[in-house]
Order: structure tokens, then C-alpha cells, then sequence
């Protein structure tokens, strides 16, 4: 007979057949009880485990577990199947247990296997680990592996494609200011950068932001980073930020000079001042006239 409990259960009992040799059909042994004459019980843990005697200990049917309970179940109605509460210490590792009962007249010895497993607390935590593991492979497989239309790993492909964003980290020298800092994990030529979006990922000045001037490539896998506008507080080194280089933006600075610039602002008259025009004419000679700027309407 074989049952399976897990290894470091404790307070378990089973049901087991005796059959009676004294027959030909194959009927169960009556009558036994814990203290029969002869009777004995013994177990064996694991391929080199020695016999241990289990002490037979009298039970009811519906009795509460106790160390080497046995009783007969209903001599009636079941003759010949009894039941035994198995010793703790015989369950205490993961390993297969035999537990075996003979000796009393007419009583075809019992062999029980007791398969064991693992507990109850390992079985879950080897369970997680396994869901984690598999759950690792998954995240860190690589894109290029998922290449085929209509799938989600071809989904979060093109997903990682769209998004361009990039993630550096400050660095300790030179020491950050709100407008100057060195960046490692962004190896972008000199200038590529210019006039994208910087926001400020972690640290106390984590959400802030700013358009980027100029950024240099120092030719060492990093590149300084000047900000048009100055974040509030100073990042430090450790400190991490998001570049979005699909952005172009400039400062509101910028813009107007871009519009009116000095040079193109002096060429536009203004009000109450005067200057003088010369007319072109083919036949009758060029003509000046001083022209005085009014007011506006």
C-alpha cells in the first residue's frame, strides 16, 4: 500500500487492510488491537534508514491523533482495516518512509510506502522560485528574438522602438549645478542633443526640467550637459535623468531674437523719425524726399 504525505507533516493518520491467513478468500483480520499478542510495528527512513519501532498506543475510531494509535476502524462493517496514527518523527525530512505491522496470529504482514515531499512551506517557496525564474527569462530574453506579426513580444518590440527616451546618470566630477552636469549612459556626439527636453528623474530635484543648450561628447562614454534654463535645486551625483531627443525646443530668448534680431530691428522706422528716400526714375532723373514717420493711427 502507498500514500503520500508531504515531508514534516505532522499528526497524520492512515487506514490500512490486515488480511487473514487463516483464509482463502482473502478476508480481513479481526479482533487486532494495539496491545495483541505479537503484534508489532516498525519504520525505516530514506535507502539506509534503520528500523525504529513504533509504540502501539490504544485509539478510538474517532479518536484525536496520538503517537502509535491504532484501532480497528469497525470490525463489522470494515473487518480487517485498521487505523494508525504514524509517529511524527517518522515524517520529519522529505524522504520515502516504509512502515511495516506483523506478528499477531494469522496476520499477513502490512507494508506501507510513505512517499515523501516537501513541506508545505518549501513546496510554495520552491513553487515561487520557479514562477520567478520563468518570470525572469521571460523580461530578460531578448527583442530581437520576437519578430512575428500579431504577437505581444513583437508588440513590445515596435513599443521599444517608438519610444526613444534616453536614461543617463550624473556623475560626481565636475560637481553638479543647476545648469552644468556630466552624464554616463548617453554616448551621443557633440551637439546631437541640443534643444531636447532633460527632466530630472530621481533625486531632490526629481520632475524638474529644462531644455538642453549644448551637450559635449567628453570621448569617454559620457557627455557634459549645459541647461538653458536652470533647475531649481541642484541634482547630485547618482541622480538620474530622461532625455527626450524626439523634442526641439528653444527658449522664449531665443525665439525673439530668432524673429528681430538687432540688425533687422534698425532697419524698421519708428515713430517721429525721419528718412530719407530716393525715387528711381528712368527718364526724368532719381528724386529724394525727406519722409518724417508718424505716429501710429
Amino acid at each position: 500500500m502507498t500514500i503520500q504525505i508531504l515531508g514534516g507533516s505532522t499528526s497524520q493518520t492512515v487506514r490500512l487492510f490486515v488480511q487473514d491467513t487463516s483464509k482463502t478468500d482473502g478476508s480481513g483480520l479481526t479482533g487486532l488491537a494495539h496491545n495483541t499478542s505479537g503484534l508489532v510495528a516498525y519504520y525505516a527512513k530514506g535507502a539506509t534508514g534503520t528500523a525504529t519501532q513504533i509504540t502501539l498506543a490504544t485509539q478510538t475510531a474517532g479518536g484525536a491523533w496520538t503517537s502509535g494509535g491504532f484501532v480497528a476502524v469497525d470490525g463489522t462493517n470494515m473487518p480487517g482495516v485498521y487505523r494508525l496514527d504514524v509517529p511524527n518523527a517518522a515524517l520529519d525530512s522529505e524522504v520515502e518512509t516504509i512502515v511495516m505491522l506483523r506478528g499477531a496470529a494469522n496476520m499477513a504482514p502490512v507494508l506501507l510506502r510513505v512517499m515523501g515531499g516537501k513541506s508545505q512551506a518549501n513546496a510554495v517557496t520552491a513553487s515561487t522560485a520557479v514562477v520567478n525564474a520563468i518570470a525572469d527569462q521571460v523580461w530578460d530574453e531578448a527583442y530581437s528574438q520576437h519578430t512575428t506579426a500579431g504577437t505581444f513580444g513583437k508588440l513590445m518590440d515596435t513599443l521599444r522602438k517608438a519610444n526613444t527616451v534616453l536614461e543617463g546618470t550624473i556623475l560626481a566630477s565636475p560637481a553638479p549645478t543647476t545648469t552644468v552636469f556630466r552624464l554616463s549612459g548617453i554616448d551621443f556626439p557633440t551637439g546631437a542633443l541640443e534643444h531636447s527636453i532633460l527632466w530630472m528623474n530621481t533625486g531632490t530635484s526629481e520632475n524638474q526640467n529644462s531644455p538642453i543648450l549644448t551637450t559635449v561628447n567628453n570621448g569617454d562614454g559620457t557627455v557634459t550637459v549645459t541647461l538653458e534654463e536652470a533647475l531649481v535645486t541642484a541634482p547630485v551625483a547618482g541622480d538620474t535623468v530622461l532625455i527626450d531627443p524626439t523634442s526641439h525646443v528653444h527658449a522664449i530668448a531665443d525665439i525673439q531674437a530668432g524673429l528681430a534680431t538687432d540688425t533687422e530691428l534698425a532697419k524698421v522706422p519708428k515713430s517721429g523719425e525721419t528718412r530719407r528716400y530716393t525715387q528711381v526714375a528712368n527718364n526724368t532723373g532719381n528724386k529724394t524726399a525727406d519722409v518724417s514717420i508718424g505716429a501710429p493711427l
